[in-house]
């Protein structure tokens, strides 16, 4: 026990002696040191990985980049650790494909960088953009075709396929028997050039083709016409030859196949044809009887063959042998004979027409012609010339050389306009503004609208209204269809403009006078919304359709008093046209009368009396 004590002190007394320093140390004033917080954690961008072994690095023309199933691992480090990690980083990886053309064969780097705070690693893959070329060689196809022959066998015809990529040598291959043809857009009974398409698919899916024209044409057989031996093909007009005979039974025809190849030997001869005979474009009345055809004048004659085809039920064959018709003329012996005719009065020239010309022959001779045999230009007589002022009308004779070649013979003939004394013009404006009959609603116009300038304006015999009604204070007569007349009761112009109610391909304008024969023409010619309108050598009308600018109009000449009608005709320049809701809407500007008879200009009485024109609107159709 005693012993147990004696240790217990001898440890109770080391305990004291530990803590009795302490204690005094926590009396002393001295500070506590500061606290040090332990090191920041970062993490390092080492490097980056890309597994390209299941992206897609092969490519064919046309094909579209695509990066899918490529694989983007970085590695990085922690501070703390020794040992680095590796991660897929793929999601937030960066892939620059903009060096890649899918138009053209080539290798391209495809870029593919990672950044991790400040630090970018970047890295890299090529891809290749190849092509496959297919070829045809057509060897002995035929490409030309008669009408409704069917296509030849595409035996004869051979494929290949190219494959090239960048860096290797080209590859060639036969495909012939994996290529299929494509003739749809053949159309083998009508006339044409159409493609045929072969196209080859690879194994793994890139398909290319290729193409070809075929044609197809019409029959060319036909009739060889041509003169029997001895017979000229030239005939000229002397002092003493005055006119020519064509014997239209002087040839030979001969059968041209359907490749229009001339058939040789006595396979080729043709019987039982039937022949006329044209100048130029006109037929030839047929003689009462024979085959003489006497009196002809010059020009160019052909003698026209038809013959039903003997292997082609229902196709007729043609053809035809040229024989020329010429005037021995001296160079520059054109002139005009008639006098005293060139002081025009003020208005339409109505001189001109009886005008007398001569030409000399070189044989010997002298030939008369007159206005029907020349033409004239240049000649304006709706305007004065001044003073001693001249003006210069243009005449021209056409003739023929020995091989049928037109030649022109001109001269000047000096001319003055001067207004009458006595004369007395009558003219009659009316304003232009657009009018679209497809949608306007307004009621037919009745002889009760015509008042004011438009007065002495009528509805015409052949119904009691018409179909469009301008507004009432436009001043205009506008109307479709065959249904404008005008009445001069002397002689004067008459200026029309038009405008598209429709499809403006029928805008085609005529002029008949009260007999019904037709005298002029205007013809559209379709330039996208644009058409210009040609009348002879008297002027150019354009008209845009849908549009509501005014056009500038067409002027006519009228030579005699009487009722002229503006029709519209469709393709036949005879008037004989179907009228339809397509046709234009027409409009008359102005009327200028001149009158022909002894009046005073200031004798109110006439003019009083009545005017020189009357317009009669009517819905006639053709």
């Amino acid at each position: 026990m005693k012993k147990f004590k004696s240790w217990l002190l001898l440890i109770m007394a080391a305990i004291m002696a530990f803590t009795i320093p302490v204690s005094a140390a926590c009396n002393t004033d001295e500070e506590e040191p500061p606290y040090v917080a332990p090191p920041a954690v970062t993490t390092s961008l080492l490097s980056i990985e890309l597994d390209t072994k299941r992206v897609k690095k092969d490519f064919f023309l046309g094909d579209n980049f695509t990066s899918n199933n490529l694989v983007v691992t970085a590695t990085t480090q922690r501070s703390d650790s020794d040992t680095p990690v590796t991660r897929d980083v793929t999601a937030s990886a960066k892939i620059d494909s903009s060096s890649f053309r899918r138009t053209k064969v080539g290798a391209y780097e495809i870029k593919v960088s990672y950044t991790l705070g400040t630090v970018t690693k970047s890295d890299s893959y090529t891809v290749t953009v190849s092509d496959i070329e297919l070829t045809l060689n057509l060897g002995d196809f035929t490409t030309v075709y008669l009408v409704n022959s069917e296509l030849d066998s595409f035996n004869e015809i051979t494929a290949t396929a190219t494959t090239v990529r960048p860096g290797t040598d080209d590859v060639t291959e036969d495909v012939t028997a994996d290529v299929v043809w494509n003739t749809e857009a053949v159309d083998k009974t009508k006339e044409g050039e159409y493609p045929v398409t072969a196209t080859y698919e690879t194994p793994d899916g890139v398909r290319r083709s290729a193409s070809f024209n075929v044609s197809y044409v019409e029959s060319r057989e036909g009739l060889n016409v041509s003169l029997r031996s001895g017979v000229t093909d030239t005939i000229i007009l002397d002092a003493t030859t005055t006119s020519a005979t064509i014997d239209i039974s002087q040839i030979e025809v001969r059968k041209v196949d359907e490749w229009g190849k001339l058939i040789e030997g006595s396979a080729g001869v043709v019987t039982g044809y039937t022949t006329r005979l044209y100048k130029e474009a006109s037929l030839i009345p047929a003689p009462s009887s024979g085959t003489q055809y006497t009196n002809l004048s010059s020009g160019t004659y052909q003698i026209w063959v038809e013959k039903e085809s003997d292997t082609n039920p229902g196709y007729t064959l043609s053809g035809f042998a040229l024989i020329y018709v010429v005037e021995d003329l001296v160079a520059g012996s054109f002139k005009k004979t008639s006098i005293n005719d060139t002081a025009f009065r003020l208005g339409v020239d109505t001189l001109s027409r009886n005008w007398k010309y001569e030409v000399q022959l070189s044989s010997s001779g002298v030939k008369t012609l007159t206005a029907a045999d020349v033409s004239v230009t240049g000649i304006d007589c709706l305007t004065e010339t001044t003073g001693s002022t001249t003006r210069n009308a243009i005449v021209s004779y056409t003739y023929y050389d020995a091989k049928g070649v037109a030649k022109i013979q001109r001269i000047t003939v000096p001319y003055t306009v001067k207004k009458d004394a006595s004369q007395v013009l009558e003219t009659n404006s009316y304003s232009y503004s657009a009018f679209n009959v497809g949608t306007d609603s307004r009621i037919p116009l009745t002889s009760a609208d015509f008042v004011g300038v438009n007065a002495f304006l009528s509805v015409g015999p052949n119904a009691t209204s018409v179909d469009a009604r301008p507004a009432t204070d436009s001043g205009i007569i506008e109307i479709k269809g065959e249904a404008l007349q005008v009445t001069f009761k002397g002689v004067g112009t008459l200026e029309i403009s038009a405008r598209s109610t429709g499809e403006s391909k029928h805008s085609n304008i005529g002029l008949k006078d009260k007999d019904g024969n037709f005298l002029a023409g205007i013809i559209s010619n379709n330039a996208e919304n644009a058409f210009e309108l040609d009348y002879a050598d008297k002027g150019v009308m354009y008209d845009v359709s849908g549009s509501n600018k005014a056009v500038p109009t067409i002027k006519f000449i009228v030579y005699e008093p009487g009722t002229y009608t503006i029709f519209n005709y469709n393709l036949d320049p005879e008037g004989s046209g179907t009228y339809n809701d397509y046709t234009r809407l027409y409009s008359i500007v102005k009327t200028d009368v001149y009158d022909n008879t002894a009046r005073t200009a200031t004798s109110t009485a006439f003019r009083s009396v009545g005017k020189y024109s009357e317009i009669n609107l009517y819905n006639e159709e053709v």
